[in-house]
């Protein structure tokens, strides 16, 4: 798929976040406005009570062509909060299939991503391919 400008590429996320949400009600969807220098990300949150305060942050690299979506964890300590490298999974513009077209064994569209990650959490044992969202935590 080509991404060429911002907007087709806010266009394309917000109509896959959309394909995604319908099927998860608990789940919802924020733009993140608080980081000026990346102005194509998303919060996809749960309103769930094991993981409220939870969320994957999605962000467009246009430079790079594709999408980030990191997870892990957040660590804070006693004295003060503290950032940790966070994973990401790496999703190539060229790897994505455009919506209604299946023509490629190879590509998903970026709602299959983000769904596999959150079924992901439903597995039993963490560390078996299971992406926890973004977090706070103590250390």
């Amino acid at each position: 798929m080509r991404l060429a400008t911002e907007a087709q590429c806010r266009e394309y996320v917000e109509a896959e976040l959309a394909h995604l949400l319908r099927s998860r009600p608990t789940w919802h969807v924020d733009r993140t406005v608080n980081v000026p220098l990346r102005p194509l990300t998303w919060n996809v949150g749960c309103d769930e009570e094991a993981l409220r305060g939870s969320w994957y942050t999605l962000e467009a690299n246009m430079a790079g062509a594709e999408f980030l979506v990191w997870f892990g964890n957040h660590q804070a300590s006693a004295e003060s909060i503290f950032w940790i490298m966070r994973p990401a999974v790496h999703i190539a513009f060229q790897d994505l299939t455009p919506q209604g077209d299946r023509a490629a064994d190879l590509n998903v569209r970026l709602s299959e991503v983000l769904a596999l990650m959150i079924r992901s959490l439903g597995r039993p044992v963490p560390g078996l391919m299971r992406y926890e969202p973004n977090t706070y935590s103590p250390t």
